[in-house]
């Protein structure tokens, strides 16, 4: 399938069937989720032969999730374990997705912890002096959104905190 969509791509051949970009050909026939895994799986297509067979017994969602990562990273991450919890080490094939992600996550994103705990607040800042400057512009419905907006963003941050 990988190589399929990746042909399909790289062809144009979605042109031939009336489409402007890929992503419309692929959210005509599959939805917004499956388009987000088909461009996913589509980086397996990129691997070689024998990357592909050596990360075969992972799985499609543990390959499409070291496809992300260049080749010297791929190798450095399979012959590596890495801590999970505390005193918990584990390899790439004993590893969750959801802990095989943070582990991608952290090695394409060094600093994406700091990053994140610097933005959500810059970005509440904003708003709230957006509202602050804007206050008579603004009616009652928007300003209802954008407190659940923060409120969702307050409570994303403070879930993310509370795992760290």
């Amino acid at each position: 399938v990988a190589f399929y969509l990746r042909y399909l791509e790289e062809k144009k051949l979605y042109l031939a069937l009336g489409y402007r970009s890929f992503k419309d050909y692929s959210l005509n026939y599959f939805n917004e989720l499956e388009y987000s895994y088909l461009t996913r799986l589509k980086r397996i297509a990129y691997m070689s032969p024998d990357e592909i067979k050596t990360l075969e017994p992972l799985g499609t969602t543990k390959m499409m999730m070291i496809a992300q990562l260049d080749q010297e990273e791929r190798k450095d991450i399979l012959a590596k374990r890495f801590p999970i919890h505390e005193n918990e080490y584990k390899n790439v094939i004993d590893m969750t997705t959801r802990e095989l992600g943070r582990m991608v996550q952290k090695h394409k994103n060094p600093s994406f912890r700091e990053n994140l705990i610097k933005g959500v607040p810059g970005s509440l800042m904003h708003q709230l002096r957006m509202l602050e400057e804007n206050i008579d512009q603004f009616e009652l419905e928007t300003l209802t959104r954008t407190r659940d907006k923060m409120r969702e963003s307050l409570a994303m941050l403070e879930q993310y905190l509370s795992e760290i």
